[in-house]
């Protein structure tokens, strides 16, 4: 039994491999400690058949999305916002008619998840991600932090049968 592996951020596919990254570039202006950022990754599809991706990304506590769009070749689709329902639909009916399409949502606080439908074959495309963050004054000057992966959130493993009964016998 093959376990998926575990998703820190990027692009995946469905059944769970990572898609290359294949560059990343990170773009920004500060004003006072409020800045505003695009982070852009450049993947490639060296499958040989169109697949359908995700990207998982994570953002600082207090960022707040402003903006995104996929470029494919020349083609820069930007993202509208819309009813969270309607928008499944939408993609969901592009994907039927075999067009591309794209999504994002909000999976959990800071935890965004766009997924890109038909990726073609052989082919990059590069996510930009737009957002408002506040950087920390410190002694030296302003940090910003900018996580680059999803890490796990603290789960206990589950108890065993003798192990629940101690603790319900105390």
């Amino acid at each position: 039994m093959s376990q998926q592996p575990s998703r820190t951020a990027g692009l995946y596919t469905r059944e769970g491999p990572p898609i290359p990254l294949c560059g990343v570039e990170i773009t920004g202006t500060l004003e006072g400690v409020t800045g505003e950022f695009v982070v852009s990754q450049r993947f490639r599809n060296d499958e040989s058949k169109p697949l359908e991706v995700t990207y998982l990304f994570p953002l600082p506590e207090d960022a707040a999305v402003c903006g995104f769009e996929v470029q494919l070749h020349d083609r820069v689709l930007t993202g509208e916002i819309d009813e969270r329902e309607k928008a499944f639909e939408r993609y969901d009916e592009a994907m039927a008619v075999g067009d591309g399409a794209f999504l994002l949502d909000e999976e959990r606080p800071n935890i965004f998840q766009l997924s890109i439908g038909n990726f073609a074959p052989k082919t990059e495309l590069v996510v930009r991600l737009r957002f408002l963050a506040n950087a920390v004054r410190e002694a030296s000057g302003l940090r910003l932090m900018l996580p680059t992966t999803i890490s796990p959130r603290y789960s206990p493993p589950p108890l065993s049968a003798s192990e629940a009964a101690e603790i319900e016998w105390v």
